[in-house]
């Protein structure tokens, strides 16, 4: 029972520390918004048409 419960809290700690990667890593390269805004790296930007 114990192991499991240690098992649980490793999870837990995995999955949280994945989420602040994936949040750190989304606010550096922002998705484009706006019709006018940039999808793609700098040397190949291609105007963004949302729907």
């Amino acid at each position: 029972m114990k192991s499991r419960i240690v098992t649980y809290v490793l999870r837990a700690a995995v999955c949280v520390a994945a989420v602040a990667a994936m949040s750190g890593c989304a606010s550096l390269n922002p998705q484009p918004n706006g019709p006018g805004d940039c999808v793609g790296p700098p040397d190949f930007c291609q105007p963004f048409f949302g729907s």
